[in-house]
């Protein structure tokens, strides 16, 4: 069975051997591709980076020095900005593992992950307290 390659979603369909047909219909979107014409180059990935005469990176540039700043941010200066870091540091952690974004600032996620989470616990806690502290308060008045 012939393996054809829509154009436009990049969707592959199997075709029986014979064909009768001069076209198929994409099955995702629909679109009337001509099996007589030749295929379309795919377009260039705009996140393929050239580092050097031999090594090519692939994927999306890396946040991990954002990453890292938000996360020792939450801290020292904003406990909430730990939230952000934490979540950024997952979503980009998993992108890397799945080869859809550059690997090299891993490490870099990596910590601003984790200081993400600590401030993220630290905050709560904080909150804990102050909830603590204002029904102290409260039933000091009553």
């Amino acid at each position: 069975m012939p393996v054809v390659t829509c154009p436009f979603c990049y969707t592959h369909a199997s075709l029986p051997d014979f064909w009768p047909h001069s076209e198929y219909t994409c099955p995702r979107c629909a679109a009337v591709v001509s099996l007589s014409a030749p295929p379309l180059s795919p377009p260039p990935n705009p996140f393929d980076l050239e580092e050097g005469p031999t090594r090519t990176v692939r994927g999306r540039p890396h946040r991990g020095g954002l990453i890292l700043a938000l996360g020792i941010l939450s801290l020292i200066v904003c406990a909430p900005l730990g939230v952000f870091a934490w979540a950024m540091g997952s979503s980009d952690l998993e992108m890397m593992r799945r080869g859809r974004m550059d690997r090299s600032g891993e490490g870099v996620t990596q910590a601003g992950y984790v200081c993400g989470i600590i401030g993220t616990v630290f905050f709560a806690i904080g909150v804990i307290f102050a909830i603590m502290y204002l029904g102290l308060i409260a039933a000091m008045f009553v």
